[in-house]
């Protein structure tokens, strides 16, 4: 590990893992909501009024930030990638193999699918930065 080694791109991986997270446990409590009493239709527990709006608002906010994450999450694996790579480590990831996963994850935008691949590989990859560069 070198003390002059800088990059900051790790920070677009991780708020997209971070931002997952949460959209993947609202979803999981909404279905174990509905899970435990059958009867409960989701549309019932979004609030009424000036609530709903507010509801309504927040979940357009979220649902553009995940979606602005993905180039970000796809430009910072790779920039995150040439940096280590570029720099004087034991541990040289390939830019171009991280830069495909990238665009893979670019792919989520239109099925959830992709992050059966995308999401593992970028948790190997920050495993991997902390275990030889030291941050994240």
């Amino acid at each position: 590990m070198t003390t002059s080694f800088s990059s900051r791109w790790w920070y677009g991986i991780a708020t997209t893992l971070v931002l997952l997270l949460f959209v993947w446990v609202a979803w999981a409590g909404v279905k174990l909501t509905t899970a435990v009493v059958p009867e409960t239709d989701p549309s019932q527990l979004a609030p009424q009024g000036i609530e709903s709006l507010l509801f309504l608002l927040g979940t357009l906010v979220f649902v553009v930030i995940t979606w602005a994450s993905a180039p970000i999450f796809s430009i910072s694996l790779f920039m995150d990638a040439r940096v280590v790579h570029r720099g004087n480590l034991d541990w040289q990831p390939n830019q171009y193999l991280y830069g495909l996963i990238g665009l893979l994850h670019l792919g989520a935008l239109f099925t959830v699918v992709v992050y059966a691949v995308s999401v593992p590989v970028a948790l190997f990859y920050l495993y991997r930065r902390h275990r030889y560069v030291g941050i994240p």
